[in-house]
C-alpha cells in the first residue's frame, strides 16, 4: 500500500508530524472513511486488530531499531500501568495518561481542564530526536469529538497483541 510506505518513509526521514498526519490518512482509508475525513465510536468498535498492529509497526523502530519510543502499543502499555481505563473512567485517570505520553502539560495536573498541548506543539514535532521525547507521544490520535477515550478504551482492550 503506498500510504504505508510513504509513512515508513516519513519516519526514518524525521518527518515525524507528516508521519502522524499519514498515519491517521491509513487508518481513515482502512475504516472507509476517507471522505468523512474523521472516525467515529463505530469505526473504531469494527476496526481491524492486524491492521493496527502494522500500523504500529510503523512506529516501534523509531529512531532506530528496538527502540519502542513511539507506537500504539507503546501507549498501550503507558494506558495499562495507568489503570487501563474505559469511557466510565474517571477523567482524571484519563488526564494522567495524557500527561504520561505528553498530550498535556504535567504541571497543569489531572484536576485541571487547562494544559493540554496544540497538536503543532507536541514535543516530537520540535526537532532531531531526544530522549526527552515522551515515550508514547506518538501517533496523535485524530478523532471525532469525544472519541479519543473510546480509541484507548476500545482498541486497546480489544485488540491484545499490540
Amino acid at each position: 500500500m503506498v500510504l504505508v510506505s510513504s509513512c515508513r518513509t516519513q519516519v526514518k526521514e524525521e518527518r515525524l508530524r507528516e508521519a502522524d498526519q499519514k498515519t491517521f490518512d491509513i487508518m481513515l482509508y482502512i475504516a472507509g472513511r476517507k471522505e468523512q475525513d474523521y472516525l467515529t465510536v463505530e469505526d473504531l468498535e469494527k476496526f481491524d486488530c492486524q491492521a493496527f498492529k502494522e500500523i504500529d509497526k510503523l512506529w516501534l523502530d523509531y529512531p532506530k531499531p528496538g527502540t519502542r519510543h513511539f507506537g500504539f502499543s507503546v501507549q498501550k502499555e503507558i494506558w495499562q500501568k495507568n489503570g487501563s481505563p474505559d469511557e466510565k473512567s474517571s477523567v482524571d485517570i484519563w488526564r494522567e495518561f495524557y500527561i504520561d505520553i505528553g498530550w498535556k502539560e504535567k504541571e497543569s495536573g489531572t484536576k485541571s481542564n487547562e494544559g493540554y498541548l496544540p497538536y503543532q506543539d507536541i514535543g516530537a514535532f520540535t526537532g532531531r530526536f531526544t530522549e526527552d521525547f515522551n515515550k508514547g507521544a506518538l501517533p496523535e490520535w485524530f478523532w471525532q469529538e469525544n472519541t479519543s477515550i473510546v480509541f484507548g478504551h476500545n482498541l486497546f482492550s480489544r485488540c491484545e497483541e499490540l
